[in-house]
């Protein structure tokens, strides 16, 4: 290609030299415009039409790869193997510096070919997670800190294949003098071994996911989860501060996850009433007409036959189990049951436990707040008084 040119230029009366010089100069100059226009061509053109193709099909892998720039990247590619195949041209026998810079420059394509690759396969596996996010499954089983583990061994291969071109060396061989530096790597790499033998621990044991309710005392965790990766676990407090926990630190520190109460579809009720034991006694004609007060007390009568023998504290603790099993928000297939404490200094405790049928906090605390609101009502009734420090 340079004699051809040469010649011509000769015919134009330019000396030898200047010939050549010539030639060589058109040559670059030539390489560089059809380099350019291919990736002008390639992105504005190809790509284009497979982005209206993915909008007409209205595919979700389809806008992902857009999203992601994986066709975008990949038409680097095109002008440096355009350079990289069109290098021999700008050779020059009479000058060896030419073969030298024309050396250079293919190994700097092929430093920027495994680069861009990598950038691409780096995309692709983003694109992968998040395409899996579309999916039910993600939240049981999230593959973020996968595909993290993914992108540090595909940058690690590509810093040992950049290495080799540079060094113009076997892969082989710097892989083999790698073992020497699995003592510094692992040091560097500390948090992520650990991060990653963490993730495959929670994975396997399904302990914790995106969306778990979760309490991390020790790092003032109170809240949601809302990303979990190869590093870190990411916990949204319920005041909407945001926790950033060490994802090994999970596997050997204290947490409650509330997500079993969810899945259960039932949540706990377990609050005490303290009575003034000055208040229990026996029942009396008294106590019955006023508990023929409370609102569809008739039912609970009718269980019992003669309520004189009973205690009123006694009758009270038989009227809110009845109370309970008859409300419609209370979970009536799961343990329910009302019993006396240890009676201390402060009264006798009447402890209620039963599950609401509302896991959602706002709906349970309301649902909580309207049942112990009818008990403190109806205590008078029976005679009782809750226990209550006196006051000034």
């Amino acid at each position: 290609m340079l004699k051809h040119l040469a010649i011509y230029f000769e015919y134009l009366d330019f000396s030898f030299w200047w010939a050549m010089l010539a030639s060589w100069i058109t040559v670059i100059i030539g390489i560089a415009a059809v380099s350019y226009f291919s990736n002008y061509i390639t992105k504005h053109y190809l790509i284009a039409l497979f982005n209206r193709w993915f909008d007409k099909k209205r595919s979700a892998l389809g806008r992902l790869v857009t999203k992601h720039h994986v066709l975008h990247r990949l038409s680097h590619i095109v002008p440096a193997l355009i350079i990289y195949a069109a290098i021999p041209w700008i050779i020059i026998d009479e000058r060896p510096n030419t073969a030298l810079l024309a050396h250079f420059i293919q190994v700097a394509i092929k430093v920027y070919i495994v680069a861009v690759l990598t950038l691409v396969l780096s995309s692709f596996a983003s694109l992968i997670e998040e395409y899996y996010q579309q999916f039910p499954i993600a939240k049981q089983r999230p593959i973020k800190s996968y595909i993290e583990v993914v992108k540090i061994i595909l940058f690690i291969l590509a810093a040992i294949l950049i290495g080799s071109i540079m060094l113009n060396k076997s892969p082989v061989v710097l892989l083999t003098g790698l073992g020497a530096a699995t003592a510094v790597l692992s040091i560097l790499f500390r948090d992520s071994l650990l991060g990653f033998m963490a993730s495959i621990h929670m994975a396997s044991y399904d302990l914790l996911r995106i969306g778990d309710w979760v309490e991390i005392p020790s790092y003032g965790a109170d809240g949601e989860v809302t990303d979990i990766s190869l590093n870190t676990v990411k916990v949204q407090n319920w005041d909407k501060t945001i926790v950033t926990i060490p994802t090994h630190a999970l596997t050997n520190t204290q947490m409650k996850n509330w997500r079993g109460m969810i899945d259960a579809g039932g949540r706990r009720i377990k609050r005490a009433i303290k009575i003034d034991m000055h208040s229990i006694t026996f029942c009396n004609e008294d106590i019955r007409e006023k508990i023929k007060q409370i609102p569809n007390i008739d039912g609970f009568l009718k269980q019992k036959n003669d309520i004189q023998e009973i205690t009123n504290i006694g009758l009270f603790r038989g009227y809110v189990e009845f109370y309970l099993r008859r409300h419609p928000d209370v979970h009536h297939e799961m343990i329910l049951f009302v019993r006396q404490l240890a009676p201390d200094a402060d009264g006798l405790p009447i402890e209620i436990y039963a599950f609401i049928q509302q896991t959602n906090i706002y709906e349970y605390e309301n649902i909580q707040a309207e049942i112990f609101d009818h008990l403190l009502a109806v205590i008078p009734h029976f005679g009782l008084r809750v226990f209550q420090d006196a006051t000034d």
